[in-house]
């Protein structure tokens, strides 16, 4: 094929990547109504701006700030317009990944890793969450940071330091934000640089991370209250790890330890087999084709194509779960043998892989919103993977051409070059098939399938009266669900509502306020003490919420506090109530007039 013919080739190919990755979602931006989760953020968005109640968290406040903006802009179809913006932000993440990646990357491989990094984030929660929002700016940020350091640009160190800061505002851990000054010293100490300047260098992104950290804790302190900052902040930062943080560095640890044992494991076993058919993909080029050119390139796409398939079968079948840990693993390690193997041929590329594998090791393995984390942002340590095994065969191949000086030097690296070598650069295709084919082919199937703490898609068929989910669809069980709960509530709509269990979505298709400051199912934002005081505050005051308890049960995954759940359901019992309804989804108990 001429090479203009195949850059026609490559253009149309990469045209219709792009189209796909715009426009797949649209046959799912409709699907699906989560009852638990999801409604507690809903929540936290129609209570933005009221001061009276007290739902919102420092933790996803900028978030929370975004969503109310969009849920307050529309009378109307409100989970729908978030679903929309949930598109926007994921899209977008995956444009600028596609960017960050261009030059160091083929087009095509770059479009599909993106786009598989899509099918796992747009389809986790539909609707728009600090998740979405804090990727986007993550993956803003390190630009910002790459490129200021390749220009060395004071002024986008000090950007990136803000972003940075407001972004852990939004969803992230600081201790990540604080781990990727890192980048900024390991750059300018590579460089040469003395140990003095790399520091100033570090104090230009902390300059910019005080500053974002002050306008964020003034707003923060604007939209909560003191008190409320105080208490948040004071969980927020807590470096032991206790039980009211999750991103404390003792949890950060373990969790890293054992996520890291998990993906060895899934390397070993994939690994070993992908050496296997390397050397015989090179016994094969060696048998057939002998040394000629022609049989690399044949070796070589025999290789993908048969490990592509191999990568689709097996990942249509597993767990999305271990697709997760399998490339948060490979981008960790392959990412640091990138960031030492071209910290003196290309900095700003072992930057960009330090970057990654401090992004995968804190976030993606080390929190527990690693378990959110790979499905709205695998699509750069996916890309890093898949561009850094094709820079290491390039560059091998490279090296098998290179003209050695004396006859004595090219037969003491014949070896290499006829088996260690060639075994390499068929390993390193071999697994650029699978990585690209394993992920795809698992997140396909997720995102076509599964709705979050739903039915699969092709049950969601059923609309609600409720004006807020207006034009989403959902199972006719749970809209027959939400109806009725809808007309039970109507009557008591100047009552506080009380809600615990996995039926969370009163306050959002009512008027009723949360009883609580949390709206989270299972309050996790209430200690037992503060969960005691205000109910006792509120029975004193004769203010007797209405009580609505979801099934504890049907929910496997979620963590439920069954000592809350067993006051709740005392006080239900009381002579100071009356049950309402009850039927296995939930039971409602009304004061008694």
């Amino acid at each position: 094929m001429k090479k203009d013919t195949k850059i026609k080739v490559e253009n149309v190919i990469c045209i219709l990547l792009f189209i796909v990755l715009l426009l797949w979602y649209f046959p799912f931006i409709t699907k699906g109504i989560d009852v638990q989760d999801t409604c507690s953020y809903l929540t936290k968005y129609r209570y933005i701006f009221d001061k009276n109640v007290k739902v919102n968290e420092l933790f996803y406040l900028f978030g929370e700030v975004v969503g109310g903006i969009i849920y307050h802009l529309v009378p109307s179809h409100q989970v729908l317009a978030l679903n929309v913006a949930s598109w926007a932000c994921y899209t977008s993440t995956a444009i600028f990944i596609y960017f960050f990646l261009k030059d160091y990357m083929p087009r095509i491989a770059l479009l599909i890793s993106v786009l598989v990094g899509s099918y796992f984030g747009i389809t986790w929660v539909h609707c728009l969450n600090w998740n979405a929002i804090s990727m986007l700016l993550q993956t803003i940020g390190l630009m910002i940071l790459i490129n200021g350091l390749r220009k060395d640009n004071n002024k986008q160190i000090v950007i990136c330091g803000m972003i940075f800061a407001i972004n852990t505002f939004v969803r992230l851990p600081n201790i990540l934000q604080l781990s990727l000054v890192c980048v900024v010293f390991w750059h300018y100490f590579i460089l040469g640089q003395k140990l003095k300047k790399a520091v100033l260098k570090c104090l230009w992104m902390v300059l910019g991370a005080v500053i974002g950290a002050a306008f964020s804790m003034l707003a923060a302190i604007a939209i909560l209250g003191f008190d409320k900052f105080l208490d948040d902040i004071l969980m927020l930062t807590s470096v032991g790890g206790g039980g009211e943080s999750s991103h404390g560095l003792i949890r950060i640890i373990s969790l890293f330890y054992r996520g890291m044992l998990q993906g060895a494991g899934n390397w070993i076993k994939f690994g070993s087999i992908l050496i296997v058919f390397a050397m015989l993909l090179v016994l094969l080029k060696k048998l057939i084709f002998k040394n000629s050119e022609k049989g690399i390139h044949v070796a070589a796409t025999f290789g993908i194509a048969v490990t592509s398939v191999a990568g689709a079968i097996i990942g249509k079948n597993t767990d999305y779960i271990d697709v997760h840990v399998f490339v948060a693993f490979g981008a960790i390690m392959i990412g640091t043998v990138a960031a030492l193997l071209y910290a003196k041929k290309d900095i700003i590329f072992s930057d960009m892989c330090l970057a990654a594998v401090i992004i995968e090791g804190i976030l993606t393995i080390g929190t527990d919103t690693g378990s959110a984390y790979y499905r709205v942002y695998m699509g750069l340590p996916l890309a890093f993977i898949i561009c850094i095994l094709i820079k290491f065969a390039n560059e091998l191949l490279l090296y098998k051409e290179k003209k050695y000086k004396t006859l004595s030097e090219l037969k003491k690296l014949q070896w290499k070059n006829k088996w260690i070598i060639p075994t390499v650069i068929m390993f390193c295709l071999a697994a650029v098939g699978f990585c690209t084919m394993y992920p795809l082919a698992a997140g396909y199937h997720y995102a076509t399938t599964f709705v979050y703490h739903e039915s699969d898609n092709q049950y969601l068929v059923q609309g609600i009266t409720a004006k807020e989910f207006a034009g989403i669809k959902t199972s006719k069980e749970r809209a027959m669900l939400i109806d009725r709960l809808q007309v039970l509530l109507k009557p008591y709509n100047n009552y506080e509502l009380l809600q615990l269990g996995g039926f969370n979505i009163g306050c959002v298709i009512t008027d009723m306020k949360p009883f609580f400051d949390s709206s989270w199912p299972d309050l996790e934002y209430l200690t037992m003490d503060r969960f005691k005081d205000q109910l006792s505050e509120g029975m004193q005051k004769e203010n007797y919420p209405v009580i609505v308890l979801g099934d504890m049960n049907q929910d496997k995954s979620g963590f439920w506090n069954m000592d809350k759940y067993s006051i709740a359901v005392s006080l239900g019992e009381s002579d100071k109530y009356t049950k309402l309804y009850e039927d296995k989804w939930y039971v409602i108990y009304v004061p008694k007039q």
